[in-house]
């Protein structure tokens, strides 16, 4: 019969021993080496199953996920049961059927979106509590430990039952031409499925407001990732304003409207992706911040005090994003890649309740998300309708 050799892992950590038995063993040499085993074989790392893909396929390897995974005594008495009675009828089952049932399940695991985030401290989320939150859930290529705006990405996914596997590679206070410069052979390790890329906060360090240097650039990467996959989706991510150059007498856009900086940023990433065939779009999160103040929800000077009712996108450089401009961040890149209406999370969304905000303000803020996006028509309306009973949680322990 058919043999497919599956390891089912389910550590803390991610899987980092070969996938072919021939990396365990010590190399030797003489008349054995032509008899050194080799046999490679599928990982299936449990932490990395949502539960929308444990719920669609009922078979028994489905069941062991979930009794390893659940994290209260009581439903595992459930799934035992049902382990249980899967496994009796599964005696009365030919083994090409056991077989195929799960080989449904890996082939669904296996077409997750392999997604990476080119940028600096905007992607990992310098400033605020995001910053390491669930770095475990992600894949950090540059190893500091950042979770950042990609892990709200990878939790909203989990939620929504997708299947990405996301990766970041960020440097803070650069622009790409720096990856392009230093990181390369970082990037260049995965034919990437998907790429998101943003530059220096002012598109140029030292001349801002000059979008050159992102167009190179961006031309240079793009081509580089294509090279290595021809299908793969790039996307530029269009960063936000700063109040500290605007209302700081030593800011390139001191004495203007808060609009201004964010107007000529945009316009920067629209000349770069225009100037490349290969990018597929904007992702507008400049435009959502500004969205956000323009309907109330965020208070556009922080250097007068927060008015009341108002968030505070900005953490304490007045530069950087607080957790909630974090959070707006990550749900307009989830709806800009996935298409799903950021509403569709609910007012009670775990990665928001664990950084403090109310059900309230996340709602405000995938409100201010869903409008945005919809201006471009990147998303359609379907909202969470009724929302899911009961306070918000925790998010699962993803991995």
């Amino acid at each position: 019969p058919p043999v497919f050799p599956i390891v089912i892992y389910n550590r803390e950590g991610k899987w980092t021993a070969a996938r072919d038995i021939v990396g365990v063993f010590k190399p030797f040499g003489g008349h054995l080496a032509a008899d050194w085993p080799s046999q490679r074989h599928y990982v299936l790392d449990e932490g990395r199953v949502s539960e929308g893909e444990i719920n669609q396929f009922g078979n028994t390897l489905a069941e062991i996920i979930h009794l390893e995974t659940s994290p209260e005594p009581e439903p595992v008495l459930h799934f035992i049961s049902r382990l249980a009675l899967r496994m009796t009828s599964l005696l009365q089952r030919t083994t090409a059927q056991a077989l195929f049932a799960a080989l449904a399940l890996c082939s669904t695991l296996a077409s997750a979106t392999d997604l990476l985030f080119i940028g600096n401290s905007f992607t990992h989320a310098a400033g605020s509590a995001v910053r390491t939150w669930r770095a475990d859930s992600v894949n950090d290529m540059n190893a500091q430990g950042f979770g950042g705006m990609p892990a709200l990405f990878k939790a909203f996914t989990q939620q929504a039952g997708l299947k990405y596997e996301v990766s970041l590679e960020t440097q803070g206070g650069v622009g790409i031409d720096w990856h392009l410069q230093n990181k390369l052979g970082v990037i260049g390790q995965r034919p990437w499925d998907m790429v998101v890329m943003h530059g220096y906060s002012t598109l140029d360090a030292k001349k801002p407001g000059d979008p050159a240097t992102l167009i190179s650039s961006t031309q240079q990467m793009a081509e580089f990732l294509v090279a290595r996959n021809p299908r793969v989706d790039v996307r530029l991510l269009a960063t936000w304003t700063r109040a500290d150059l605007t209302y700081e007498a030593k800011g390139a856009w001191y004495g203007q409207p808060i609009e201004a900086m964010g107007r000529v940023v945009r316009a920067g990433y629209a000349q770069a992706a225009a100037a490349s065939p290969i990018v597929k779009g904007v992702i507008p999160v400049g435009d959502a911040w500004l969205r956000a103040m323009a309907s109330g929800v965020a208070d556009p000077n922080p250097y007068d005090g927060i008015e009341a009712g108002k968030l505070d996108l900005w953490t304490y450089d007045h530069y950087h994003a607080s957790s909630y401009g974090y959070y707006l961040e990550a749900l307009v890149v989830f709806g800009a890649i996935t298409g799903r209406d950021p509403r569709s999370l609910g007012d009670n969304e775990c990665a928001g309740f664990e950084l403090g905000m109310s059900t309230a303000q996340v709602a405000a803020l995938q409100q201010v998300a869903f409008d945005e996006l919809a201006s471009h028509g990147s998303v359609k309306p379907a909202p969470l309708r009724p929302s899911p009973s009961g306070a918000p949680m925790n998010c699962p322990r993803w991995r």
